[in-house]
Protein backbone atom coordinates (compact mmCIF):
# COMPACT_ATOMS: atom_id res chain seq x y z
CA UNK A 1 0.00 0.00 0.00
CA UNK A 2 2.80 2.55 0.74
CA UNK A 3 4.05 2.21 -2.63
CA UNK A 4 1.13 3.60 -3.93
CA UNK A 5 1.38 7.58 -3.60
CA UNK A 6 -2.27 8.29 -4.68
CA UNK A 7 -4.34 6.35 -2.33
CA UNK A 8 -6.65 8.06 -0.57
CA UNK A 9 -6.77 7.85 3.12
CA UNK A 10 -9.92 6.43 3.89
CA UNK A 11 -9.15 3.74 1.72
CA UNK A 12 -5.90 3.59 3.67
CA UNK A 13 -7.93 2.91 6.68
CA UNK A 14 -9.93 0.18 5.53
CA UNK A 15 -6.83 -1.70 4.42
CA UNK A 16 -5.41 -1.05 7.95
CA UNK A 17 -8.53 -2.86 9.24
CA UNK A 18 -8.75 -5.95 7.77
CA UNK A 19 -7.06 -8.83 9.45
CA UNK A 20 -5.40 -12.35 8.46
CA UNK A 21 -4.29 -12.95 4.41
CA UNK A 22 -6.13 -10.22 3.58
CA UNK A 23 -4.22 -7.35 5.55
CA UNK A 24 -1.04 -9.23 4.59
CA UNK A 25 -1.76 -9.06 1.05
CA UNK A 26 -3.31 -5.96 0.37
CA UNK A 27 -1.86 -3.73 3.18
CA UNK A 28 1.38 -5.16 3.54
CA UNK A 29 1.92 -6.66 -0.46
CA UNK A 30 2.96 -10.14 0.65
CA UNK A 31 1.17 -12.06 -2.23
CA UNK A 32 2.63 -14.87 -0.75
CA UNK A 33 -0.06 -15.31 1.38
CA UNK A 34 -3.50 -16.78 0.33
CA UNK A 35 -6.89 -18.01 2.05
CA UNK A 36 -6.61 -21.47 3.53
CA UNK A 37 -2.34 -21.36 2.87
CA UNK A 38 -1.10 -24.35 4.69
CA UNK A 39 2.54 -22.64 5.38
CA UNK A 40 1.40 -19.70 6.26
CA UNK A 41 5.14 -18.85 8.01
CA UNK A 42 6.91 -18.79 5.01
CA UNK A 43 8.39 -15.51 4.45
CA UNK A 44 10.14 -14.84 0.81
CA UNK A 45 12.75 -12.56 2.30
CA UNK A 46 13.33 -14.67 5.31
CA UNK A 47 13.36 -18.13 3.67
CA UNK A 48 14.87 -17.21 0.02
CA UNK A 49 18.77 -17.31 -0.13
CA UNK A 50 20.33 -15.59 -2.97
CA UNK A 51 23.71 -17.65 -2.46
CA UNK A 52 24.62 -20.38 -0.64
CA UNK A 53 28.52 -21.52 0.15
CA UNK A 54 28.73 -25.84 -1.15
CA UNK A 55 31.43 -26.21 1.48
CA UNK A 56 28.93 -25.77 4.56
CA UNK A 57 27.04 -28.92 3.61
CA UNK A 58 27.75 -31.82 5.76
CA UNK A 59 25.18 -34.05 3.84
CA UNK A 60 23.89 -33.76 0.80
CA UNK A 61 20.38 -35.91 -0.22
CA UNK A 62 18.29 -35.65 -3.34
CA UNK A 63 14.38 -36.41 -4.20
CA UNK A 64 12.30 -37.00 -7.16
CA UNK A 65 8.63 -36.37 -8.01
CA UNK A 66 7.80 -38.29 -11.36
CA UNK A 67 5.59 -37.25 -13.99
CA UNK A 68 5.21 -37.04 -17.78
CA UNK A 69 1.79 -34.62 -18.22
CA UNK A 70 2.59 -33.03 -15.14
CA UNK A 71 6.18 -31.65 -13.78
CA UNK A 72 9.25 -33.95 -13.00
CA UNK A 73 10.85 -32.71 -10.04
CA UNK A 74 14.25 -33.22 -8.46
CA UNK A 75 15.39 -31.05 -5.86
CA UNK A 76 18.73 -31.45 -4.21
CA UNK A 77 19.31 -30.76 -0.50
CA UNK A 78 21.71 -30.43 2.48
CA UNK A 79 22.08 -29.99 6.10
CA UNK A 80 24.85 -27.81 7.34
CA UNK A 81 26.63 -28.37 10.45
CA UNK A 82 24.19 -26.57 12.37
CA UNK A 83 21.33 -28.86 11.23
CA UNK A 84 20.29 -26.26 9.31
CA UNK A 85 18.22 -27.70 5.93
CA UNK A 86 19.06 -25.68 2.05
CA UNK A 87 16.91 -26.74 -0.95
CA UNK A 88 20.00 -25.50 -3.20
CA UNK A 89 18.67 -26.33 -6.79
CA UNK A 90 16.09 -27.70 -9.10
CA UNK A 91 15.34 -29.46 -12.10
CA UNK A 92 11.82 -29.49 -13.03
CA UNK A 93 10.46 -30.06 -16.80
CA UNK A 94 7.53 -31.47 -18.54
CA UNK A 95 7.44 -33.86 -21.51
CA UNK A 96 10.38 -35.42 -21.29
CA UNK A 97 11.72 -39.01 -21.09
CA UNK A 98 13.77 -40.81 -18.24
CA UNK A 99 16.84 -40.41 -20.33
CA UNK A 100 16.45 -37.01 -20.90
CA UNK A 101 15.69 -35.92 -17.05
CA UNK A 102 18.51 -38.44 -16.21
CA UNK A 103 21.06 -36.11 -18.32
CA UNK A 104 19.62 -32.93 -16.59
CA UNK A 105 19.64 -34.04 -13.10
CA UNK A 106 23.46 -35.18 -13.50
CA UNK A 107 24.09 -32.07 -14.76
CA UNK A 108 22.24 -30.25 -11.79
CA UNK A 109 24.84 -32.62 -9.42
CA UNK A 110 27.78 -31.67 -11.55
CA UNK A 111 27.04 -27.77 -10.78
CA UNK A 112 27.66 -28.61 -6.99
CA UNK A 113 30.40 -31.10 -7.25
CA UNK A 114 28.60 -33.76 -6.50
CA UNK A 115 28.19 -36.97 -8.37
CA UNK A 116 24.92 -39.39 -7.45
CA UNK A 117 27.10 -41.95 -5.08
CA UNK A 118 28.41 -38.87 -3.16
CA UNK A 119 24.15 -38.31 -2.05
CA UNK A 120 23.17 -40.25 1.27
CA UNK A 121 19.80 -41.07 -0.70
CA UNK A 122 18.56 -40.40 -3.55
CA UNK A 123 14.28 -40.83 -2.87
CA UNK A 124 11.31 -41.07 -5.24
CA UNK A 125 7.13 -41.87 -5.02
CA UNK A 126 6.54 -45.36 -5.09
CA UNK A 127 4.88 -44.77 -8.27
CA UNK A 128 8.42 -45.27 -9.80
CA UNK A 129 8.45 -48.51 -8.76
CA UNK A 130 5.53 -49.74 -10.16
CA UNK A 131 5.78 -52.58 -12.64
CA UNK A 132 4.44 -51.69 -16.26
CA UNK A 133 2.64 -54.00 -18.25
CA UNK A 134 6.44 -55.13 -19.67
CA UNK A 135 7.56 -55.56 -16.43
CA UNK A 136 10.37 -53.34 -16.16
CA UNK A 137 9.84 -49.74 -13.65
CA UNK A 138 10.74 -45.97 -14.02
CA UNK A 139 13.34 -46.64 -11.32
CA UNK A 140 15.16 -49.15 -13.26
CA UNK A 141 15.38 -46.25 -16.67
CA UNK A 142 16.86 -44.20 -14.02
CA UNK A 143 18.69 -46.90 -12.61
CA UNK A 144 20.35 -47.24 -16.27
CA UNK A 145 21.33 -43.18 -16.46
CA UNK A 146 23.25 -43.94 -13.11
CA UNK A 147 20.80 -42.70 -10.77
CA UNK A 148 19.77 -45.24 -8.17
CA UNK A 149 16.06 -44.43 -6.21
CA UNK A 150 15.13 -45.48 -3.07
CA UNK A 151 11.29 -45.63 -1.73
CA UNK A 152 10.72 -42.39 -0.13
CA UNK A 153 8.84 -42.22 3.18
CA UNK A 154 5.82 -40.19 1.95
CA UNK A 155 3.91 -39.90 5.43
CA UNK A 156 2.47 -36.07 4.16
CA UNK A 157 1.27 -34.80 7.65
CA UNK A 158 4.27 -35.37 9.24
CA UNK A 159 6.29 -34.40 6.48
CA UNK A 160 4.21 -31.23 6.43
CA UNK A 161 4.42 -31.19 9.73
CA UNK A 162 8.35 -31.08 9.98
CA UNK A 163 8.34 -28.37 6.97
CA UNK A 164 6.11 -26.18 9.43
CA UNK A 165 8.16 -26.73 12.45
CA UNK A 166 11.44 -25.63 9.99
CA UNK A 167 9.94 -22.94 8.83
CA UNK A 168 9.64 -21.34 12.12
CA UNK A 169 8.03 -18.21 12.94
CA UNK A 170 10.20 -15.34 12.00
CA UNK A 171 7.63 -12.66 13.20
CA UNK A 172 7.18 -14.19 16.55
CA UNK A 173 10.76 -15.11 17.48
CA UNK A 174 10.84 -18.49 16.26
CA UNK A 175 13.89 -18.96 14.56
CA UNK A 176 13.64 -20.99 10.50
CA UNK A 177 15.93 -23.79 9.65
CA UNK A 178 14.88 -23.99 6.47
CA UNK A 179 15.65 -22.15 3.53
CA UNK A 180 15.69 -22.56 -0.34
CA UNK A 181 17.70 -21.39 -3.07
CA UNK A 182 15.94 -18.63 -5.08
CA UNK A 183 16.83 -20.92 -8.21
CA UNK A 184 14.19 -23.46 -7.04
CA UNK A 185 11.25 -21.24 -9.28
CA UNK A 186 9.22 -24.65 -9.30
CA UNK A 187 9.38 -25.20 -5.96
CA UNK A 188 8.50 -21.39 -4.60
CA UNK A 189 5.93 -20.87 -6.96
CA UNK A 190 4.10 -24.39 -5.48
CA UNK A 191 4.90 -24.23 -2.36
CA UNK A 192 3.34 -21.07 -1.11
CA UNK A 193 0.11 -21.71 -3.27
CA UNK A 194 -0.54 -25.50 -0.91
CA UNK A 195 -3.65 -25.14 0.88
CA UNK A 196 -5.56 -26.95 3.83
CA UNK A 197 -8.41 -29.92 2.83
CA UNK A 198 -11.84 -28.86 4.13
CA UNK A 199 -10.13 -30.28 7.68
CA UNK A 200 -7.23 -28.13 7.93
CA UNK A 201 -5.49 -31.05 9.12
CA UNK A 202 -3.67 -31.67 5.62
CA UNK A 203 -2.55 -30.14 2.29
CA UNK A 204 -4.54 -30.78 -1.08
Amino acid sequence: MTDNRFCNPEYVKVLENLSGWQKRAWFDGDWDIASGQFFTTFRRDVHVVEDFDDTRAVEWWAALDYGYAHYTVALLGCRDGDGNVFVVDEHAQRLWLPQRHSNAILAMLGRHNLVEKELKRFVAGADVFSRQSDGTTIAQQYARQGINLRVANTDRVNGWAEILHRFGDPENGIVPTLFIHRRCGRLLETLPALQHDRTGLKTC
